[in-house]
């Protein structure tokens, strides 16, 4: 087949997509437990920028891409007294990245594209004012990451697999001043997903769904204003759909 189709320079979607959160804190005197039952609607919206997109065949994978997403979810969780609480409460999340995908043969539109991703990252979950221990959870770091992007039948239909780290993330102030001053926090952002074109439908039209997992380890040194010595961990998952347009 002949060489690789010319790139577009922006590409951009939006996201419909629906996720759960579990939350367990332990401290010396206290336990915060935080679990949604069932999966909870959130919008998004992804925009991916290829400045060198008419360069040559390399230089055509350099992109920067931005993601957010907001929602609300239903959650139950343990006040300080242990009474079981049920409520609602929005969700932030949000990334940005520098990705450079490398394509093994580029005079193939079947070849694999394996990738390097350098960004940040953050995730908020906020707390209703009546919650008595602390206001949001709050987790986001830099990043590093590495992906395979697979034509399956292009242009039509691809494989992406993403995987990242947070080695050096940030817990929240509010969990901070709360737990202990001196926290660290790690994290892991798994992303598996198909992607292509809908050019039948019009041109420059393009779908995308995936599946998300996501995972943070919290650890707090110290005394804080509710207990000591606590360690966190958090875990979501999101399920998405994209309707995107590239120009």
């Amino acid at each position: 087949m002949g060489g690789v189709s010319q790139a577009p320079w922006t590409r951009l979607w939006v996201l419909g997509q629906v996720a759960s959160r579990d939350y367990l804190l332990q401290g010396t005197y206290t336990t915060v437990a935080y679990r949604t039952r069932g999966a909870f609607p959130e919008a998004g919206i992804s925009i991916e920028l290829s400045p060198a997109a008419h360069g040559g065949p390399w230089l055509q994978e350099l992109s920067v891409i931005a993601e957010g997403s907001y929602g609300f979810l239903t959650s139950q969780f343990k006040d300080a007294t242990g009474a079981p609480q049920r409520v609602a409460t929005p969700v932030v999340r949000a990334s940005g990245d520098l990705r450079y995908r490398a394509p093994l043969a580029p005079e193939s539109v079947f070849s694999p594209r394996l990738g390097l991703r350098l960004g940040y990252a953050f995730s908020r979950f906020m707390v209703p004012v009546g919650n008595p221990l602390f206001r949001t959870i709050t987790h986001h770091g830099p990043r590093i990451g590495a992906e395979i992007y697979q034509p399956l039948l292009p242009p039509f239909l691809a494989l992406s697999v993403f995987g990242s780290v947070l080695p050096f993330g940030h817990p929240g102030e509010s969990e901070t001043l709360a737990y202990g001053s001196q926290a660290s926090s790690s994290g892991l952002w798994v992303e598996v997903g198909f992607e292509g074109s809908l050019r039948p439908m019009g041109a420059g039209l393009t779908w995308k769904v995936l599946v998300s997992v996501l995972q943070y380890g919290d650890h707090f040194a110290g005394t804080g204003t509710e207990d000591a010595d606590a360690s966190a961990r958090e875990e979501q998952l999101v399920v998405v759909a994209g309707l995107g347009y590239a120009f």
